[in-house]
């Protein structure tokens, strides 16, 4: 297997070829695929997307419009009624957050209230009031996860509202467009119905070309291992409104991790949150037998084929880099996942001290099997930046973390392993599959 940081094409036809996605060669130069992207050794150069694609898929539309308006029309309405769903979704979370927000404003002030009427050397008063402050500290937790949503479908109501494919049924002549799965950054996430193959797929649209041709050989790298999601076939390029858009096609899972615990409304069990580390680590550990990290672990970058069987598949590897990498510190990162140096080094100590992506990964690990457990993130927040760095500042000068009492001592250990203040004491994923088989 090649490694694509250093994969070389030798160029020996006298005719124009397509040597990689989007690229052409006249026959007398190589094409260096490296960091930076595609570089030309000889003189290469890309051709043009209204060349190589449809020059619009307003055409596809135009086709489908002749052929069957009425199935346009059905499929506005549909997607009409999805953002009135989401819509409805949204003021009932907003109501929600209203609700829990007033409620530990009350809790706060009982609490406050509380303290003044007892004396906090009395056993039986200072447990009580213990008891009370663990309640408004999950009560926190919980709020902080269900603004965190809200965030979240406040979001995708946006994109539904302002997508550039929301006149389009059809894509590429192939793709019948269903609904928005996910998004990011620089892309969204579709479901879609393909109608060669009559069957579901995923279609990833970006508009941002180089880093997702740079996902794409990313992700090619990985699909030796069956706990990577399929791909199905080459990046497509199209143009819409006059702009460019790649297309990576790939299978559809059930749901993320995210939206499987959203579903459960509460911890997995610790056989089942066990199995699902395992299936993660399986495809992390390919990843780093690879001498790549995937640098943006989290529970939305992991997808369950089925809920009933959940076997996890790794996606998402635009931020993919080789594992003993120094991280780049503050920058490409999802910083509710990211670990403590990421937050708290400098560039300089980052590169002295050996901070790499392979131990990224490993934290990611860590947080993601203990909200399988606990139903929370670790740290008590996944908010902002800010909010984070505090929490990150705190936990270096008190590294404890809070386990319930159901948790099991060997799990805790584990845990406490993935999530060393310290990088260096944190396990491999050889380490970790070890620990996790024997258990």
């Amino acid at each position: 297997m090649c490694d694509l940081l250093s994969l070389e094409f030798s160029m020996e036809s006298s005719d124009s070829e397509i040597v990689d996605i989007g690229v052409l060669s006249d026959g007398q130069g190589q094409v260096r695929w490296d960091k930076a992207g595609i570089k030309p050794v000889g003189e290469v150069k890309r051709k043009p997307l209204d060349d190589i694609y449809v020059t619009g898929i307003e055409i596809g539309l135009e086709k489908l419009t002749c052929k069957s308006p009425a199935y346009v029309e059905s499929w506005r309405h549909e997607f009409g009624a999805e953002i009135d769903r989401l819509q409805k979704k949204l003021m009932e979370l907003r109501s929600e957050v209203d609700r829990r927000r007033r409620d530990m404003q009350f809790e706060d002030w009982y609490i406050q209230r509380t303290l003044t009427t007892g004396d906090m050397k009395d056993p039986m008063f200072a447990a009580y009031i213990q008891t009370l402050q663990e309640k408004y500290a999950g009560n926190v937790s919980a709020f902080e996860a269900i603004k965190a949503k809200l965030r979240k479908e406040e979001k995708k109501v946006e994109l539904f509202s302002v997508t550039a494919f929301n006149e389009l049924p059809l894509l590429a002549f192939r793709y019948q467009l269903k609904t928005i799965i996910g998004h990011g950054g620089n892309s969204v996430v579709w479901e879609a119905y393909d109608t060669e193959t009559q069957q579901f797929v995923a279609i990833k649209i970006s508009n941002k070309i180089h880093h997702a041709e740079q996902e794409y050989h990313n992700h090619e790298m990985f699909l030796g291992s069956e706990h990577t999601v399929r791909l199905h076939g080459p990046l497509i390029y199209i143009k819409h409104q006059c702009n460019p858009y790649s297309l990576m096609i790939m299978d559809r899972m059930e749901c993320d991790l995210n939206q499987f615990m959203e579903n459960r409304k509460g911890p997995c069990e610790l056989a089942l949150a066990r199995h699902i580390l395992f299936e993660l680590l399986l495809g992390l550990h390919y990843l780093h037998e690879k001498n790549m990290a995937h640098c943006d672990l989290k529970p939305a970058n992991i997808l369950l084929t089925t809920v009933a069987s959940a076997q996890a598949r790794l996606t998402d590897f635009h931020l993919s880099r080789p594992k003993s990498s120094t991280i780049i510190v503050g920058q490409n990162a999802s910083p509710a996942f990211a670990p403590p140096e990421w937050y708290l080094l400098s560039t300089t100590e980052a590169h002295t001290q050996s901070a790499t992506y392979e131990k990224f990964d490993i934290w990611a690990v860590g947080l993601i099997f203990y909200i399988l457990l606990c139903n929370q993130h670790p740290l008590g927040t996944q908010s902002s930046k800010v909010d984070m760095t505090d929490r990150m500042m705190e936990y270096r000068n008190h590294p404890q973390i809070y386990f319930p009492s159901y948790i099991p001592r060997d799990v805790q250990e584990l845990l406490k392993q993935c999530m060393h203040i310290d990088w260096h004491c944190r396990p491999t994923t050889k380490q970790l599959l070890a620990i996790v088989c024997y258990k």
